[in-house]
């Protein structure tokens, strides 16, 4: 997922806010063209995204995919409260759920939990 397609210059990456035809994952899927990120966005569910350094973040969903300045993509997720019987997966450690994950760090996404 680090490696989007070299091909693909900023502008060609760019969201055009004006542009309200486009479902928001659809949107994301310019950004980042992987499977889960529509199906994360539309679906509420235990998925885990597994870090770079071997850290599985449990989250209900991706919210946003965005673009900084800098280029980078930004996953803007809701964390999961609570695990699927399995402490190692790291989760919400508040009430507030919302994070922002660097999506160049995401080796894996997948589901915790049979559907």
């Amino acid at each position: 997922m680090s490696n989007l397609d070299p091909k693909m210059d900023e502008a060609s990456m760019a969201i055009d806010d004006d542009d309200e035809d486009l479902p928001q994952a659809m949107q994301a899927r310019q950004m980042l063209p992987t499977w889960f990120v529509e199906r994360m966005m539309t679906d509420t569910w235990w998925f885990g995204l597994m870090m770079s350094n071997g850290t599985v973040i449990g989250i209900h969903r991706i919210l946003s995919v965005d673009q900084a300045a800098d280029g980078t993509i930004w996953l803007t997720v809701e964390l999961l409260s609570d695990t699927p019987e399995d402490d190692r997966i790291f989760i919400a450690p508040t009430s507030r759920l919302t994070a922002s994950i660097n999506a160049s760090h995401v080796v894996a996404a997948y589901e915790l939990l049979d559907t």
